[in-house]
């Protein structure tokens, strides 16, 4: 079996990475799974060249340091980085940061679960979305 591209979920709470990473787990997700708590941490991460590019990066909005929005700006201008697809999994609801995630080329904008079988779901469907891409 060849070796799966990792995937990045950035996200300053804890407590959502563990969930993400048990649902990950539940679903027999195989890649490897990183993360970071702010977007000045991913960006470090993915701007050294000892890592691999990750084949999915699961973002938050709301973090400190730098935001979910601010990242993705920073990142669209790094020709390494840029094309990795993206799926916000955030707490926020605002049309506006909707919006503003997909002009900036998001692949995805979920609003986090809180009931662990939804979670599990969206997992699967994020599993289905990189397996149908050949992106593992």
């Amino acid at each position: 079996m060849g070796i799966h591209k990792p995937i990045l979920i950035i996200d300053d709470n804890t407590s959502d990475i563990l969930l993400l990473e048990r649902a990950l787990k539940r679903i027999n997700f195989k890649n490897k799974i990183f993360s970071a708590f702010d977007g000045e941490e991913a960006i470090s991460f993915l701007e050294n060249p000892l890592n691999e590019v990750p084949l999915l990066i699961l973002l938050d909005l709301n973090m400190p340091k730098m935001n979910g929005l601010e990242f993705l700006r920073s990142i669209k201008t790094q020709s390494r980085i840029k094309d990795i697809p993206i799926i916000i999994l955030t707490g926020s609801n605002e049309e506006r940061d909707r919006q503003e995630s997909f002009l900036l080329g998001v692949s995805g904008y979920l609003i986090k679960p809180v009931d662990p079988i939804q979670l599990i779901e969206v997992m699967k469907t994020i599993d289905i979305y990189s397996s149908s891409h050949n992106l593992s």
